[in-house]
């Protein structure tokens, strides 16, 4: 009888701990898609909040969320979003200003394949991707040096859903820290996808409102490919290494 109830205690306890993890993976889902798709609506603002909010509400439903609400005020565009799961709603607000665009180019949604991105081998992120714990290698390394008066984070290994929380929290520990000129070096990544990008799209926005500035490090063409078709190389400051990137002032240019 005690094993028939130990068995029981388990079951319970491993259903627990399922719905907590569901429910953390789909508030990471939310924020990325709040960020993702502010930052597309912010793209379109100059058009007026109709066009603005159906470009941000195409962006957030591609990403797996029901975009709940949208609000332009200004230029600005403010997002929120959310993802069901059986044990609730999670949901996260993003707000992104003016974006200006080189040429016009606001090719965030068509491009984007789906709101879906990934970087190896310039494969598709398998829509799958995720719902199966365990199915696909998640690995993630982070490590984080001091070059001159710069903070230099390089990831390696593969940034999706199950790994982005931690990369998240690397970053916002930097900035709480006291970091103001990050470079996230991005040579050792091997998989990207949207909830990466919404992970470093934060990141920028955290690090400008403590007047800070965030610089990516990325030579490999297919992942510059990404930040080109998604137009966030206008948003981003991009350098083939650490050095130069470290050499560079804010505003982008060599010192």
């Amino acid at each position: 009888m005690w094993l028939l109830a130990a068995g029981l205690v388990l079951l319970l306890a491993g259903g627990f701990g399922a719905a907590i993890g569901s429910a953390t993976v789909a508030r990471h889902r939310a924020q990325a898609a709040a960020d993702l798709g502010a930052l597309a609506g912010a793209m379109r603002a100059v058009y007026g909040s109709g066009v603005a909010c159906a470009q941000a509400r195409r962006i957030v439903t591609a990403n797996g969320a029901e975009q709940s609400a949208c609000r332009l005020d200004g230029l600005d565009v403010t997002v929120t979003a959310r993802v069901r799961v059986a044990v609730g709603t999670a949901s996260a607000t993003s707000r992104a200003g003016s974006v200006p665009v080189a040429g016009g180019n606001s090719q965030l949604c068509e491009d984007l394949g789906g709101g879906r991105v990934a970087v190896a081998d310039a494969r598709w992120l398998d829509p799958e991707r995720g719902s199966e714990p365990g199915r696909y290698r998640m690995d993630l390394s982070l490590s984080t040096r001091t070059v001159a008066d710069h903070t230099v984070l390089q990831v390696g290994g593969e940034v999706d859903v199950y790994t982005a929380p931690r990369l998240r929290e690397r970053l916002v520990e930097l900035v709480d820290g006291g970091a103001r000129k990050v470079v996230v070096d991005l040579g050792r990544v091997e998989f990207l996808d949207s909830t990466g990008l919404g992970v470093l799209v934060g990141a920028h926005k955290r690090l400008r409102a403590a007047g800070g500035s965030l610089a990516l490090v990325c030579a490999r063409e297919p992942l510059l490919k990404i930040f080109r078709i998604t137009a966030l190389d206008q948003v981003f400051p991009l350098y083939d290494s650490v050095d130069t990137a470290t050499a560079a002032g804010v505003d982008g240019q060599a010192t």
